[in-house]
């Protein structure tokens, strides 16, 4: 795609993710290039927060499919989604001139391994996110995977859809 056609793109698939973020509880909480990163259980808390973040997952990518059967120039447009769960810091960082609300740790780090290992069109979760979501949704476990990081390899799951589909 040439430039154009990337933020062209971008701002028709984008505001469908954010859509299912936000009508899931969650908060959109930055871009970087084509990815984006939504947090839920900050600033409040929230019960059922990963069963909230792979609900949105699920509707954004069936959202997306729909997009690509009315529009073929996007259908072959498919982003790849990373969730995991765990103890993280949120709050203000960066500087006295430039700060923003986010999420740092070891857990937003694998979120975004598990994003960048997930095929496009696929949801992958993280052990925590599975195991407190595991009566809610099908799964397949993947190969363990050495993610950067972490010296034992990490088992992830493919989000199949709801258990009541």
């Amino acid at each position: 795609m040439t430039p154009d056609g990337v933020v062209k793109m971008l701002n028709t698939c984008l505001p469908i993710l954010i859509e299912a973020i936000v009508q899931n509880g969650g908060l959109v909480n930055k871009f970087a290039g084509d990815n984006l990163m939504g947090v839920w259980n900050a600033p409040q808390s929230q019960a059922e927060h990963p069963k909230l973040a792979v609900k949105a997952a699920l509707e954004g990518q069936k959202k997306m499919a729909e997009l690509g059967v009315q529009n073929p120039e996007l259908s072959n447009v498919l982003f790849g989604i990373g969730i995991n769960t765990g103890k993280t810091l949120a709050g203000n960082i960066g500087s006295q001139g430039r700060a923003e609300y986010t999420v740092i740790g070891d857990e937003v780090n694998l979120a975004s391994r598990i994003c960048s290992v997930a095929p496009g069109g696929e949801i992958y979760i993280g052990p925590e996110t599975f195991f407190q979501t595991q009566q809610y949704f099908n799964v397949e476990a993947q190969p363990p995977q050495i993610f950067k990081g972490k010296s034992k390899p990490i088992v992830v799951y493919k989000v199949l859809g709801f258990k009541a589909e």
